[in-house]
């Protein structure tokens, strides 16, 4: 249950941070360096409370515990996969962002999400 509440609390920073109202410019970076921190650290977060298990920023992969990605809704799941991507595509010095979110114990394809293709839950 605490797990939980910590992804949703991570969820709002991160909703806050990535706010698409306004599209980027040339002259402005994507990610800001207060968001770069903020993920981050959240990410650090949810590597030491067990959440990530693994995560390889540099190919776009990330583990994680299944228990918890089928005990939280699809609007949780899209959040924190956009949250993930958006840290791979800073750790790739990038601005696209793509993960593949798969299950620590199954090792099978749980979600992905692509500035191309978007978000997709399995």
């Amino acid at each position: 249950m605490g797990k939980r509440f910590f992804w949703a609390g991570a969820v709002c920073l991160l909703l806050a941070a990535c706010d698409s109202s306004s599209p980027p410019t040339t002259q402005k970076p994507m990610f800001t360096d207060a968001f770069k921190a903020d993920i981050s650290a959240r990410i650090q977060e949810a590597r030491n409370s067990g959440l990530i298990k693994k995560l390889d920023a540099q190919v776009g992969k990330v583990w994680i515990e299944e228990l918890t990605w089928g005990s939280v809704n699809v609007e949780l799941k899209e959040n924190m996969t956009k949250a993930i991507a958006a840290y791979c595509a800073i750790q790739q010095n990038t601005d696209y962002m793509a993960v593949d979110v798969m299950g620590w114990m199954s090792g099978r394809k749980l979600g992905s999400y692509s500035t191309l293709g978007g978000f997709k839950v399995y």
